[in-house]
């Protein structure tokens, strides 16, 4: 679970906090692979939309979501995210044991 907090903890927090979906932004833009138009046609908004969340992405987690090369520790933690079942809210608040 550390990897998931590390990765997707600051991005967790700010959707908590914040009425921007930068999970599902994120989620999507790489089903989308990592096109910004089809990311935002499938989300329902403008691509300049998706593409500040990105910049606010970057910005909170210092990896640049457009940077495929530089996505393995975001895409492996929305993988484990998934696979955890991490519905409960708790993960980036406070260490899961």
């Amino acid at each position: 679970m550390a990897w998931v907090t590390e990765w997707l903890g600051p991005l967790l927090r700010y959707d908590a906090s914040n009425r921007m979906p930068l999970v599902p932004t994120l989620r999507q833009f790489f089903a989308s692979n990592a096109n910004v138009k089809d990311t935002a046609r499938k989300l329902y908004t403008h691509a300049n939309t998706i593409t500040y969340r990105l910049e606010k992405i970057e910005s909170l987690v210092r990896v640049d979501p457009r940077n495929v090369a530089a996505t393995l520790p975001l895409q492996l933690g929305l993988k484990l995210y998934d696979w955890v079942g991490c519905e409960t809210g708790r993960l980036g608040t406070e260490p899961i044991s």
